[in-house]
């Protein structure tokens, strides 16, 4: 059990531990789904379907009639030749700015290869085919050690307290924190479905950029929700939903109560967390914190740097006492933080 206030920031690192995609493979794969052409000037040749759905949605006119995708088109092969000369989409449409209609085309393309990432996920099953979670299939990853730790001695009686200390910022738009917490804490308590997510209401989960939707037990209406890994959603109505680091948002109450959240942890955890300067600047208080602890991995990140970010971290947070601990751990993944570091973190 968490005994000091902890805040976890978590970055597509920590996902990627369930297999979705980082990097130059979520690169690869958003410019494969926004690479749409046809055939004889109708027939699909590339690109995905449910993308192409959604523009001509988006391009209806009033009174019913089709409207032109074909800007939309040549804008989102801008943003593919962008992607193969940006380090990520968020880069990419950024040097696109100029385009009005790059911003649509990519979150399409972001919402595709998320759900698509869920759906080929260590956390997926179909609950239609009478499917369970395959938990013996995550132990080689952080989550059920964050509800080892989270849950330790923990009597089914005092289990609603268990998120007392907790808090996530996840700057992913995926679920899967959400997703495994609903099907773990059922198992582990022997909880129903709505103690279960009564239990889930008391954790906060903030999400800056937003994420893909609301799963079923986060919202009950068909029309509101979108299923882990759904294969058929509602692609314009899921990209108003999410943002990308060239929108200004930084006065949100989402930002605000997150920096707050920030400010009063006595620990901070970086999870698969890049560290681009955009979002350091976004999850900084502006004020000196209380903080005592923070402890990161690094995976990809190499010594000097992450000696550099120790310093970025003090600058950051406003941290002065010498006796503060800053760990960051070069070569280290999500799952071998909590291994390591299992008694400072619930001390």
């Amino acid at each position: 059990m968490f005994r000091s206030k902890t805040v976890f920031v978590v970055g597509a690192g920590a996902s990627k531990e369930v297999n979705l995609p980082v990097g130059e493979e979520l690169k690869r794969k958003i410019s494969q789904k926004i690479d749409i052409k046809f055939e004889n000037g109708f027939q699909q040749s590339s690109g995905c379907y449910n993308i192409t759905e959604a523009l001509r949605r988006h391009v209806k006119q009033p009174d019913g009639r089709n409207g032109d995708i074909n800007p939309y088109l040549h804008s989102a092969w801008k943003v593919k030749d962008a992607l193969s000369v940006n380090r990520s989409i968020d880069n990419a449409l950024l040097s696109l700015s100029h385009d009005d209609l790059a911003e649509t085309c990519g979150k399409f393309g972001i919402v595709s290869s998320i759900l698509e990432a869920e759906k080929h996920s260590k956390l997926f099953y179909k609950p239609t085919d009478r499917q369970h979670l395959n938990f013996d299939g995550l132990q080689d990853t952080w989550y059920p050690r964050f509800l080892n730790m989270l849950a330790e001695e923990v009597s089914g009686h005092d289990a609603a307290s268990i998120f007392e200390n907790v808090s996530f910022v996840s700057f992913n738009y995926d679920r899967c924190i959400e997703h495994y917490l609903y099907e773990a804490l059922q198992k582990r308590f022997a909880l129903d479905q709505p103690q279960t997510k009564n239990l889930l209401d008391s954790l906060t989960i903030f999400h800056p950029y937003g994420s893909i939707g609301a799963l079923p037990w986060q919202n009950t209406d068909p029309y509101q929700h979108v299923p882990y890994g759904s294969e058929r959603s509602d692609f314009l109505a899921i990209s108003k939903n999410i943002k990308t680091f060239n929108e200004n948002f930084e006065d949100s109450e989402t930002i605000t109560k997150l920096r707050e959240r920030l400010f009063e942890a006595e620990t901070i955890v970086f999870l698969g967390f890049a560290f681009h300067k955009k979002n350091m600047e976004l999850i900084s208080p502006g004020k000196k914190c209380k903080t005592k602890r923070i402890y990161a991995t690094a995976h990809g990140i190499s010594k000097s740097d992450c000696n550099f970010l120790m310093r970025d971290i003090r600058t950051v947070f406003q941290i002065n006492d010498a006796n503060a601990i800053i760990e960051f751990r070069d070569g280290m993944k999500c799952a071998e933080l909590f291994d390591e570091y299992w008694l400072s973190l619930t001390c």
